[in-house]
């Protein structure tokens, strides 16, 4: 199936990249060359004055950041400016009067609301290296985001986010729409990775871009690989993993669309997404089997893939594999239904 088109369609409209002046400047710190993975977003926060170096000239992307280091960047991305000395007492048993991000934890708690205090927790711990979810739960806190935008929409994303009871889910969910995070090689997400302060730097910037409308591109693009995770996973009748591979692809849609709502491209991908969210339904349905299940599945997909048509604007730039697409996803539709309805008869 030709599916390669969602992305790549946007990118030939020239819609959504963005304008990243740090891609063309010389490395600020010697041990981020244009080279590492952290580069970009390094740059980015310098420049906002969010993160900054060490003496000798050097950014340290590869060391462990701690708690309390992660959380005063993400107060200060707050701008409280002389707000801060206003907190010179602490809650926390474990901060002592002259640690330097007393204040900090303080306002992330009193004012912010993005740190837990007593009688939940009596101790900061600031001096441990901060998780992957524990930093994205207080960026997202911190700038408000919406974390109940997908509705009562809860898909499972991977094996170690598939519990949406469990405190970070909800965190996660909003990571893959906002494009701060997506799969490890492993299929994973490792919400309880311990973060560097390059890889504290990505998930920041990424955040940030993404409010300013400049991770569209990115997310169409991870919707699209996702869907080829999907149709690989039913290749091998593994349909847990495709389960898992729509959730990030419609979360990672979804969040395109809630940064270009009117933009027709985005809408047509996204009901292209939706509609391998029904055929991947379909598919389950096979396996039990149950029919009448697959018969009205297939017909969702159908006429999500329909709906994809009417955004599809006939002088595009790739149009034809657009539409391609959308004709392949009825084909297997259609077939799908035809095949369950024969063996609904018998």
């Amino acid at each position: 199936m030709n599916i390669r088109t969602i992305a790549s369609l946007v990118a030939a409209a020239k819609l959504f990249s963005p304008l990243v002046a740090f891609a063309q400047q010389a490395p600020s710190f010697a041990d981020v060359p244009a080279t590492h993975p952290a580069f970009l977003s390094v740059e980015h926060l310098k420049s906002k004055g969010l993160m900054t170096g060490n003496d000798n000239g050097t950014f340290a992307p590869d060391t462990p950041i701690t708690r309390a280091a992660a959380l005063a960047v993400v107060v200060r991305s707050q701008n409280p400016g002389e707000a801060l000395s206003a907190y010179k007492d602490t809650v926390f048993g474990d901060i002592k009067a002259d640690d330097w991000y007393l204040p900090h934890a303080e306002y992330g708690r009193q004012k912010m609301g993005i740190v837990t205090g007593p009688p939940q927790k009596t101790t900061f711990e600031g001096g441990k290296t901060v998780t992957k979810a524990e930093a994205i739960k207080w960026i997202l806190s911190a700038y408000k985001e919406n974390l109940s935008i997908l509705g009562e929409s809860k898909p499972p994303l991977s094996r170690d986010v598939a519990n949406t009871k469990e405190w970070y889910y909800p965190y996660m969910l909003a990571a893959v729409r906002t494009s701060m995070t997506m799969i490890s090689g492993d299929g994973l997400f490792h919400p309880e990775k311990k973060l560097t302060r390059g890889e504290f730097a990505m998930l920041l910037s990424r955040y940030l871009y993404f409010g300013e409308k400049l991770r569209t591109q990115a997310l169409l693009s991870e919707a699209e690989n996702e869907i080829l995770n999907i149709i690989n996973s039913l290749g091998k009748n593994d349909v847990a993993s495709a389960e898992f591979a729509y959730g990030r692809a419609y979360a990672a849609a979804q969040g395109a669309y809630q940064s270009r709502p009117t933009e027709d491209l985005v809408r047509a991908a996204l009901k292209i997404t939706e509609s391998f969210g029904s055929l991947v339904l379909a598919f389950k349905a096979v396996l039990v089997p149950n029919y009448d299940e697959v018969i009205a599945q297939s017909k969702d997909a159908w006429a999500k893939a329909e709906k994809a048509k009417a955004f599809v604007d006939p002088g595009s730039e790739g149009r034809e594999n657009v539409l391609a697409t959308i004709k392949q996803v009825q084909e297997n539709a259609s077939q799908m239904a035809a095949s369950a309805r024969q063996a609904k008869s018998q």
